[in-house]
């Protein structure tokens, strides 16, 4: 007992000395600056570094006044080194020189939060662009700068290409960007190669070009750029035979003996003139460049209350990216205008930048008759032509039709306020009740996406509890898997096994080997052997198209096997041999249809450990069916659709939301708001679902109020979280747990301590919340009343007593079942007897 006193003793002195020693080793604070060279051309750049050690800082750079300074951004790093922490930032510049000579960055204060210090001041040595020498001006290097308009505007693109021409070889070159001070500079290409002749001479021409844009009117002088290429010298040698290497190759893999050569572009002068003074009537958009516009409307006939898109399209080459909103006027009285956010596709091209900008915008008329949208206008400033140009869109007309009545007989309201709007039949209009007033609101549009055809219903329980435990049961699974896998393979898996073993057979040995096309053959017909889970040594082409058919191997890919079959063939035994490209082709195919297969009974596999839940298979075509008859306004043709693969197993948040969709707007209230409650028990967080079930129980004539049980008080999470998600966390949790557990005892530990106890505390309250929902959601007896009305009486039998009445949508607890009626309640303590075919359960 005395020793461990002691051993805790010293272990608290130790911990007090290291926090004792920690904040100072923190409070050191200094500031050093660093450049990556101290000579320079002028027209070049330096970095400068301002390293911070012991914190962030406030680096005052004013006093830098030789030098052009552009803020590059910090970097930050911690460590801890031999007990000490060290905290760095690093403040990057660039400087670019603004004279020659010796230039000077001086001592920088560096304010910290309790101190400033100064970095070292640095002298730099900038020197002007040198002449080329006789021996440089007699190596044939050449490097020439043009830019496609020597005049400009402010906001023209100016193309500036940049060329080094060689006429021999070299092992490598340095490219320092010329300075395009006070321009807007942008890469259009990367650097490419290519050969021309000039005067006779053979020359590799390496080019770059730029978009140049000026802002502003004025002279801009380019500086040159500077080359620094590595020439072979005479003697030296070299390897490989390629009279031409390309700009930037790498003078390591060469091994030649090299001189710096200086190679000088020629500077450019850009001058840029005002804009002319515009004198037209429109609005100038400041677009410079050449453009086109045009306006198109996705429908051309609708609805009063409906919405249709107005497209207006900015198209061509200049500075499209700048044009502000471009839309028409469209009367207030007439309709209503909802914009949407520009689009722009801008991309880089030789001859600058093209692109176009789209501005759509939701119109939604408010009348009946013709809306007539007046045409836009695009007023650019075209320097080609060096003159204002104006280009207009075609005025558009919008039939509207009236909007059908709603469900109260109502139709337009004598303001001309459209009415819900709605499709076939009504049913989207609010019911008005004694004291709510509810104004025109419509449900949101199905959705047309095939993931409506995946299962996503809950796990079962008994499939649940397996993938609960199966983590537990990982030791057996392992044994049992290793049991079945030294199990005799079944005859598909031999005869592919072999044809993957003569397929790397013949590629190591080549299509120059004399057994390469025996190889590969025999590889096809064990692959076809394979594809019918068969096993055989050999096959003649009628054979193998017969094996194959009767298979289900698709008829084309069944072909290409059989015509590659003859092409073996017949280069083995044929006068003409195959060649080398035609041969690897072949292999490479054949190895494709191995892939394939592989995959087939990875997913052959995979499937049939599937729950049964997801093996639901729907025909894509009946559900596309289903929503070309919605948007035909043929609604109860696409309800009964939808339910149709919902009756075939699909159990998907999506399918059962284009149900309910379907059937409102066939003026169905009672199948809307059953399959809009299915819908929001397999997906309760789902803002579309609610926000259509919340517009359906507007329509319910019957007011039924459902105060707060302790049912509700348990299951806080109801609406937040669906059954699936709990699973799914519960069984992530009981991975998470034994994995822990299975690293704990490895390292002989106690398992239930620390962390063990968080994860098993979490992964415990997940799962019981994941049973209780279950259990919520199995004794939820719940049903939506379907008919249009319904009397509610003491019995079962015609003549018991009418108790109360009831419409379509109105949610009913079912209490008892009693032959072909039910028993039902509703909140207040009203019960009585209906039939069952004016309900059904949720």
């Amino acid at each position: 007992m005395r020793k461990e006193t002691i051993k805790i003793g010293g272990a608290f002195i130790r911990v007090m000395l290291l926090l004792a020693v920690l904040p100072a080793s923190v409070l050191a604070y200094s500031a050093t600056a660093r450049v990556d060279r101290t000579r320079i051309s002028l027209g070049e750049t330096l970095q400068l570094q301002v390293i911070v050690d012991g914190g962030d800082g406030e680096v005052d750079i004013s006093a830098i006044k030789d030098f052009q300074i552009v803020s590059t951004g910090t970097q930050s790093s911690r460590s801890y080194i031999n007990g000490t922490w060290k905290h760095e930032v690093s403040y990057v510049y660039h400087l670019t020189p603004q004279k020659t000579g010796t230039l000077k960055i001086p001592a920088l204060d560096v304010k910290g939060d309790d101190e400033t210090v100064q970095t070292q001041a640095i002298k730099i040595l900038c020197e002007k662009v040198p002449e080329m020498s006789a021996a440089d001006a007699g190596s044939g290097f050449q490097a020439r700068a043009e830019v496609d308009a020597a005049a400009a505007v402010p906001g023209q693109q100016v193309v500036y290409t940049l060329r080094l021409l060689s006429p021999k070889r070299f092992g490598g070159a340095e490219f320092s960007a010329p300075d395009f001070r006070g321009l807007d500079a942008r890469a259009l290409t990367k650097w490419r190669n290519y050969t021309k002749t000039e005067n006779g001479l053979a020359l590799v021409v390496n080019e770059i070009k730029y978009v140049l844009q000026a802002k502003d009117s004025g002279t801009y002088d380019i500086g040159p750029a500077v080359f620094t290429v590595q020439e072979p010298v005479a003697g030296g040698r070299r390897r490989g035979s390629d009279p031409f290497d390309s700009l930037f190759n790498d003078p390591l893999f060469n091994q030649v003996q090299t001189r710096p050569v200086r190679v000088v572009s020629n500077p450019i002068t850009l001058e840029v003139s005002p804009l002319p003074t515009y004198k037209g009537d429109g609005a100038f958009s400041g677009l410079i460049g050449a453009f086109t516009v045009a306006a198109s409307l996705d429908k051309d006939r609708i609805r009063a209350g409906e919405s249709v898109t107005l497209s207006v399209v900015v198209q061509g080459q200049g500075n499209v990216m700048d044009i502000g909103t471009l839309m028409p006027r469209i009367d207030d009285a007439a309709a209503k205008v909802y914009p949407d956010t520009p689009e722009e596709e801008v991309s880089p091209t030789e001859k600058g930048l093209e692109g176009k900008k789209i501005f759509r915008t939701a119109v939604v008329p408010k009348q009946p008759g013709k809306l007539e949208i007046p045409s836009v206008s695009l007023t650019f400033y075209d320097p080609g032509d060096g003159s204002y140009k104006t280009m207009a869109t075609r005025p558009l007309t919008l039939e509207v039709l009236p909007g059908e009545k709603d469900a109260l007989g109502t139709g337009q309201d004598g303001a001309g306020t459209a009415a819900a709007p709605v499709g076939k039949n009504a049913g989207a209009a609010a019911v008005a009740k004694a004291d709510v007033t509810l104004k025109n609101r419509d449900i949101l549009d199905i959705r047309e996406d095939l993931s409506s055809l995946t299962s996503e219903a809950r796990m079962s329980l008994p499939w649940f509890v397996l993938w609960l435990v199966l983590p537990g049961l990982g030791f057996g699974f392992f044994l049992l898997v290793l049991g079945q896998r030294r199990r005799q393979p079944d005859k598909k898996t031999r005869a592919r096994k072999k044809a993957s073993d003569l397929l790397r057979k013949a590629a190591a040995a080549g299509p120059g080997d004399p057994g390469f096309l025996q190889a590969l053959r025999n590889g096809l017909i064990a692959l076809m052997f394979a594809r019918a889970g068969r096993e055989g040594e050999n096959l003649t082409c009628s054979e193998a198209k017969d094996l194959l058919e009767d298979s289900g191997v698709a008829g084309e890919e069944a072909a290409c096997m059989v015509e590659m079959m003859e092409a073996l063939d017949q280069a083995r035994f044929g006068g003409k041999p195959m060649d080398e490209a035609t041969a690897e082709k072949c292999l490479k195919q054949i190895r494709t249809w191995a892939k394939t297969l592989v995959l087939v009974m990875m997913v052959t596999v995979s499937l049939s450990f599937a729950p049964p839940a997801a093996r639901a298979s729907v025909s894509a075509t009946q559900f596309v069916d289903a929503v070309r008859a919605y948007k035909a306004g043929q609604f109860e043709q696409a309800a009964n659709a939808f339910e149709a693969i919902a009756a075939e197993g699909v159990e998907n948040p999506a399918l059962f939301y284009n149900t309910a969709n379907a059937w409102l707007r066939d003026n169905n209230l009672g199948r809307a708001i059953l399959w809009y409650e299915r819908a929001l028990r397999l997906s309760p967080s789902d803002p579309d679902i609610r926000f259509n079930l919340s517009h359906a129980r507007s329509l319910v004539k019957d007011r039924v109020d459902h105060p707060i049980t302790a049912r509700d008080i348990l299951f806080f999470w109801k609406g937040m979280v669906s059954l699936k998600t709990l699973q799914l966390a519960a069984i992530a949790g009981s991975c998470l747990f034994f994995i822990w557990a299975a690293a704990r005892v490895m390292l002989r530990k106690r398992v239930v301590t620390g962390p063990g106890v968080a994860i098993l505390t979490l992964f415990i309250l997940v799962t019981a919340a994941a049973f209780l929902e279950e259990v919520r959601l199995g004794s939820d007896a719940r049903a939506v009343i379907l008919s249009p009305a319904v009397q509610v009486r003491s019995g079962t039998q015609g003549s018991a007593t009418a108790l109360f009445d009831l419409h379509a949508g109105t949610t009913v607890k079912v209490l008892e079942k009693k032959g072909d009626h039910i028993k039902i309640g509703i909140a207040g303590g009203k019960v009585g007897w209906i039939s069952l075919a004016d309900a059904e359960r949720i």
